[in-house]
């Protein structure tokens, strides 16, 4: 941009940029040869005025006469790095400016970089709003279209026939209870089913015990939505071998577990791989489910814990003879003084590699001392359950 000593200028800036600064400051010009121009003071108003939903700022030269100056007439370059600055929601009111704002605010790498930001800060992700899903469906798919289709799709259920519809509401005649199998290391480092029988703000109250058979399948049976549903809890060992394997004085074990078989792919040359075997009484109990919940620390969820967890999933979807059966997945936050970082619902989903399972799944962040984010995710779980 040429140098105009009477005039303000606007600098571009390169749309390679990955980290665009926190804010812009504005200083006045200074008439000296040597100086740099920055910003004018109301150079700010025009990422203001595009968060109120306009498409226009007035730049004053210094002389103190007024320049209407659009929006849109702006280089490319300043225009996709405020474009940066924006929400989704801004950047689409953006777009229906103007055939010129459309073009620009769609630009791939824009709209790559909002999918990566925002997907890390949704609290929900399922099968149907996972950006790989999308990705390895269509790789010319753009990643604007892939934003709209996780976004709108995340609290989504399977689609039910009309056949299953009459099914689910033939066995609630019946008075079905809907059985709900949970497990997983939050279990034992997350005082969750603790908390939900014995705090006072916890929406769920025991109504009954369900006894377990063979050391497998008790639980507690809870009112959700004027519903009974049987909460059925299974542990991967005893309290005082879970206590001394986080203490670093015990081998952490897992009983759910009998052992493993080999499973020919069918390939020539191929070996075969180990599938983890359940042990008999919990077969049965996966057998009688309707639906499986997975509960894991956010916070800890090293690799030893991971590698237990994805066993023991892999050894339940595979004992439930039923590839329609839902999995919820809550990633539990259990606040302290020491609180650590969390991880975010689309990186529990990657760890857990869920999109290699064809089961309807969704993992939702779960905050143990409020219990927010439980009623909804159970509500999906038991939606989905009827339609398998």
């Amino acid at each position: 941009m040429a140098e105009n000593k009477g005039e303000t200028e606007v600098p571009t800036t390169s749309t390679s940029s990955t980290s665009p600064p926190t804010s812009i400051k504005s200083q006045e010009a200074t008439n000296t040869a040597s100086s740099t121009r920055r910003l004018h003071p109301q150079a700010e108003d025009y990422r203001s005025s595009l968060m109120a939903g306009t498409a226009s700022v007035i730049l004053k030269k210094e002389n103190g006469t007024d320049n209407a100056v659009l929006f849109s007439d702006l280089p490319v370059g300043v225009v996709i790095h405020i474009a940066a600055y924006l929400d989704v929601r801004s950047l689409c009111h953006l777009q229906q400016t103007c055939q010129r704002m459309y073009t620009l605010t769609s630009d791939e790498l824009l709209w790559r970089r909002k999918l990566w930001e925002d997907s890390r800060q949704w609290e929900v992700v399922s099968h149907l709003s996972h950006p790989k899903v999308y990705q390895e469906v269509s790789s010319d798919r753009s990643a604007q279209a892939i934003y709209e289709s996780c976004f709108t799709n995340r609290d989504s259920v399977p689609y039910q026939p009309f056949t299953q519809r009459l099914q689910s509401f033939v066995r609630r005649l019946q008075g079905h209870i809907p059985r709900l199998l949970m497990f997983g290391s939050g279990l034992e480092t997350v005082p969750l089913v603790k908390r939900m029988i014995l705090d006072s703000n916890s929406p769920y109250k025991p109504i009954g015990l369900v006894p377990g058979k063979d050391g497998a399948g008790s639980g507690i049976s809870i009112k959700h939505n004027n519903a009974t549903v049987n909460l059925i809890t299974l542990y991967t060992a005893t309290k005082a071998e879970r206590l001394a394997a986080s203490a670093g004085t015990g081998q952490r074990i897992n009983k759910l577990i009998s052992g493993s078989a080999s499973k020919d792919r069918g390939g020539a040359g191929d070996e075969g791989v180990a599938e983890p075997i359940l042990t008999l009484a919990v077969q049965e109990q996966c057998q009688m489910a309707d639906g499986f919940i997975l509960a894991v620390d956010a916070t800890n969820l090293n690799e030893e814990i991971l590698e237990s967890d994805i066993e023991t999933l892999t050894a339940m979807l595979l004992a439930s003879h039923n590839q329609r059966i839902p999995l919820l997945v809550l990633s539990c936050l259990f606040q302290t003084d020491d609180q650590q970082p969390s991880l975010p619902s689309l990186d529990v989903a990657d760890k857990l590699k869920l999109i290699d399972i064809s089961n309807p799944w969704q993992v939702r962040s779960l905050n143990v001392n409020t219990f927010e984010g439980l009623s909804t995710g159970l509500d999906w779980l038991l939606t989905a359950a009827a339609s398998k």
